[in-house]
């Protein structure tokens, strides 16, 4: 994601605006570590109380603040702040568990696991980032950032029905992972035929 940001704020002639676009791509993805760890603890509301501020102040400023207000630097700074808020706003549930003490070994294990389960899916992921990003770029060279513009507009009416779609993904790996630890697979496959 990093390259591509650098690249696509270099081809727009604002490459200034790279660092600030990274810096808020970060803490987005803490935000998201945090939300995503609550699910992991069937923390689901307090999961949705951050995502609705995460979410929700950005849009709100963006729908009603007047024009002249916004810019492109104005809008990573809303959403900056709002994961800083969404994360400050969750991360107390992890001061339950063991005073936030760390296991390095514990890390190295995890994050062993993480790779192992992960890399099938990277190669995927990169060519799905760069099919919908490539294609955008594409239209954009041929027809114009008007164009690229208006196809990105229709597929975010389009994408309503992400969160939804979405959401029954994020609750429903939990929910299966668990189910296999504690009794194998058929109970997993049990406890998916409800999503």
């Amino acid at each position: 994601q990093i390259p591509m940001i650098f690249l696509g704020c270099w081809y727009l002639g604002h490459l200034w605006l790279g660092g600030f676009a990274v810096f808020t791509v970060c803490l987005w993805q803490m935000q998201e570590v945090i939300r995503r760890a609550m699910f992991q603890r069937d923390l689901f509301g307090r999961a949705v109380f951050g995502d609705a501020v995460r979410y929700g102040i950005p849009a709100l400023l963006i729908v009603f603040l007047p024009g002249r207000l916004l810019s492109t630097a104005a809008v990573l700074t809303f959403i900056a702040a709002s994961s800083i808020a969404g994360s400050l706003l969750c991360v107390d549930t992890f001061a339950t568990r063991r005073a936030l003490s760390i296991s390095w070994i514990d890390i190295r294990e995890e994050l062993k696991d993480c790779w192992k389960l992960g890399r099938p899916i990277i190669l995927f992921n990169v060519f799905g980032s760069a099919f919908a990003q490539g294609s955008l770029w594409i239209l954009g060279e041929m027809q114009g950032l008007t164009a690229a513009s208006q196809y990105q507009a229709v597929s975010n009416v389009m994408g309503i029905t992400n969160p939804p779609v979405i959401g029954i993904a994020a609750t429903m790996q939990p929910a299966v992972a668990r189910a296999h630890t504690l009794a194998g697979p058929r109970a997993a496959m049990l406890r998916s035929l409800p999503y």
